[in-house]
């Protein structure tokens, strides 16, 4: 029933078997079967039936035109992506030596890399604007691996991060649409409680405040000194 798919009478025919690899070297050629069957017999006349002969004495000469094609096949690529990706894969495509859905494949990996990239630039473009947000970086000191640090303002921090867990959790991109700095549930029944007792937050008494005194201290004789310097 399926019979005429194979396509017995045509020796050329894309749903045949290729046995001798000849297709890969002259395309179009009327009698490619016969040229193949030719130089085979040419072959084991002039190596007594062993092609190993000809394997082994056979040296692959050193093709000068391939020196710069790497260089040559970007410029091209970057004068017109499109039209040299569209000519590329038409012209082997309609050789048969590779199919539309390797490209389309090949094309999604690229594509799944570069959003991948995006994304994670975009995640620590956010987390480094709510570093800036809560004092960590500002345009003297950069990210938190520099020994140097600003002071956050713990009244304003407060309100912000009465929820610690939600404060240490590692920020998303997701979170320009999430407020992230809200009150968890969980602690509803402690802020209620100190609301009715009148307990207001604490603003000294905290085991940083000698070191937050110790580096404005350190600072303030840096800027003297420079000052100083200044002057004369």
């Amino acid at each position: 029933m399926t019979e005429y798919l194979y396509d017995r009478e045509n020796p050329k025919s894309n749903f045949r078997q290729r046995l001798t690899g000849i297709e890969g070297f002259m395309y179009g050629n009327p009698n490619m079967n016969e040229r193949a069957d030719m130089i085979g017999r040419a072959l084991a006349k002039e190596t007594d039936g062993d092609f190993t002969k000809f394997v082994m004495k056979t040296a692959k000469p050193r093709d000068m035109a391939q020196k710069w094609r790497m260089f040559k096949n970007i410029a091209r690529f970057v004068k017109n992506p499109f039209g040299y990706l569209f000519w590329k894969q038409m012209t082997i495509t309609s050789q048969n030596r590779f199919r539309l859905t390797w490209f389309l494949l090949i094309w999604h990996l690229y594509q799944s890399f570069a959003l991948y990239m995006l994304t994670k630039n975009k995640k620590e473009g956010m987390i480094h604007k709510w570093y800036w947000h809560i004092g960590m970086v500002n345009h003297y000191y950069g990210a938190p691996k520099s020994r140097y640090f600003f002071p956050a303002d713990r009244k304003k921090n407060y309100v912000r991060y009465s929820n610690f867990h939600q404060m240490r959790q590692n920020k998303r991109t997701s979170m320009i649409h999430t407020n992230w700095w809200c009150r968890d549930q969980n602690f509803r029944k402690y802020f209620d409680m100190r609301k009715r007792n009148d307990i207001k937050p604490a603003l000294s008494g905290f085991k940083d405040e000698p070191i937050y005194n110790e580096q404005m201290r350190q600072m303030q004789e840096w800027i003297d000194l420079r000052h100083s310097k200044q002057s004369k």
